[in-house]
């Protein structure tokens, strides 16, 4: 096995920036890996002993096979695996001062063979969250937190 990681600080609080990393939706905004991500939302079942949130969520959903994506508020984790390819990895955003946040990503693939491919693409993704996760202006009380950063209105296109 071959493991991955960066760390990261960004411009927005903990709450925005998991609501912006757990939306699928929006994979394809910050992850230079990721071309297009249509996305079914299923209520998973618990997790048996030994399985991961994200296992939990692919047995609600018999027969999707692909990608496994499971975002946790509570713990503002979000796991996702691709089963076929051996590959797999979590975000953890966790607050710090200044309304900043950190931004792990960790991912698992079976070996080495694709390991520059995936420094490089860590490296982008870490530089656009950077890019992305900046809040533009004070947060109000009437905006969402979609509202509070740059770039984000362009991922909902």
């Amino acid at each position: 096995m071959a493991d991955f990681e960066r760390t990261t600080t960004v411009g927005v609080g903990a709450d925005a920036a998991f609501t912006f990393l757990a939306d699928p939706r929006r994979l394809a905004v910050y992850s230079p890996a990721v071309a297009h991500v249509e996305t079914t939302v299923v209520d998973g079942d618990e997790p048996l002993e030994g399985d991961s949130p994200a296992d939990a969520a692919a047995r609600a959903r018999p027969g999707t096979g692909g990608v496994r994506f499971f975002a946790d508020t509570s713990s503002r984790q979000i796991e996702w695996a691709v089963p076929a390819a051996a590959y797999e990895g979590t975000i953890v955003v966790t607050g710090r001062a200044g309304d900043t946040s950190e931004v792990m990503i960790r991912l698992r693939a079976a070996d080495e063979t694709g390991a520059p491919e995936i420094e490089r693409a860590l490296d982008q993704t870490v530089a656009n969250l950077r890019r992305l996760l900046v809040r533009r202006r004070p947060a109000s009380p009437a905006g969402s937190a979609a509202d509070d950063f740059r770039g984000a209105a362009r991922s909902d296109q």
